[in-house]
């Protein structure tokens, strides 16, 4: 639910940042720098849900489809509601995350 009211007031700013990216050099800059620290919240946030240190490419994955530019898409192209978002965010992520193997010791 946080990522939906927080994408509401955010993920155009994204989308205008990764449009200036393509070609700007400071734009650019900017994006990697916001894009690293994205990862490195969505990855401690997944290490408190899992209890252990989630795969780089388990966060990657993750956080491709809770990223801004999928919010847009659903919200503006596919015209999802806010809630309807919201809902399915929460049931992906969790089914996702449920059915990840155990780790072994």
């Amino acid at each position: 639910a946080m990522m939906a009211d927080q994408y509401s007031r955010v993920a155009a700013l994204h989308h205008a940042l990764d449009q200036g990216a393509e070609t700007d050099a400071e734009l650019a800059e900017l994006k990697r720098h916001a894009h690293e620290q994205q990862i490195t919240t969505f990855a401690a946030g997944l290490t408190l849900a899992l209890g252990r240190r989630p795969d780089p490419e388990l966060v990657d994955g993750l956080q491709a489809i809770a990223s801004p530019a999928t919010y847009l898409h659903l919200i503006r192209m596919a015209g999802w509601s806010q809630e309807q978002y919201r809902q399915w965010l929460g049931q992906t992520l969790l089914q996702l995350v449920a059915h990840l193997p155990e780790e072994s010791a």
